[in-house]
Order: C-alpha cells, then structure tokens, then sequence
C-alpha cells in the first residue's frame, strides 16, 4: 500500500509543479528561456506570461486525469499477488509521467509558435 500512496503524490508532482511555477513566470517573467524569447525585454515578458498561462490551464487540466489511473490500481491491489500490484502501478506510472512529459514539453512548441507569430526574427 506505501508503493500505491507515493504511485498517488507522483503523478500529482507534474501538475502541482507546473501550476507553483506558472504564477513566478507570470509575475517575474523568469523561466522561459528560448533564443526567440531572449531577444528581448518584450518577447521575455510574452514568452513566460504566455507559458505561465498555459502551465496554469494545462496543469489545472491535467489534475484529475493523472490521478484515475491510479486510483483504479487500488482495486489491483486487493489481489493476493502483491508483485503482479506492483507491476499493473508501476507500468500505470510509466505511461502517467510519460504522458505528462510529452503535455510539458509540447508547449515550449505552443510558446515558440505564438513568439513567431507575434514577433519578426529581430523581436519586434
């Protein structure tokens, strides 16, 4: 059960993450840090307010759905093979933080395109 309870705290770090880091990207337009965005004072303060709002909209979206998976494992756990448990959780996991992962690292292409298409190449 102690593997099921740190399964539930994991799959909630990504979100919880990205929805503490959201509001000092926002505030203090620090971050955020590409080529495009570094041009710069404006494009850094669109880049890590425009990231920020999607951390805040992407992390709030994320909460629940990274939780189900696991909390369906909990009925994998009233089995009499605690090994078999562990695997079902540990694989359940694998594909939460992937999936997360791929979430996280697709808006640094959201961020990019919004710079491109608000901004020229020198940043203006």
């Amino acid at each position: 059960m102690g593997f099921w309870w740190f399964a539930l705290i994991f799959s909630l770090f990504m979100p919880v993450l990205m929805l503490i880091c959201a509001v000092p990207m926002q505030k203090l337009h620090k971050g955020y840090h590409s080529s495009r965005s570094l041009k710069n004072e404006e494009t850094n303060a669109f880049a890590n307010e425009y990231c920020g709002k999607l951390w805040k909209k992407l992390g709030l979206a994320m909460l629940i759905p990274s939780v189900i998976p696991v909390l369906l494992c909990l009925k994998a756990g009233t089995r009499p093979d605690p090994e078999a448990w562990e695997g079902t959780i540990g694989i359940t996991m694998t594909v939460v933080v992937v999936v997360q992962s791929v979430i996280m690292i697709a808006t640094i292409f959201m961020v990019e395109r919004a710079l491109k298409e608000t901004f020229d190449e020198r940043g203006y």
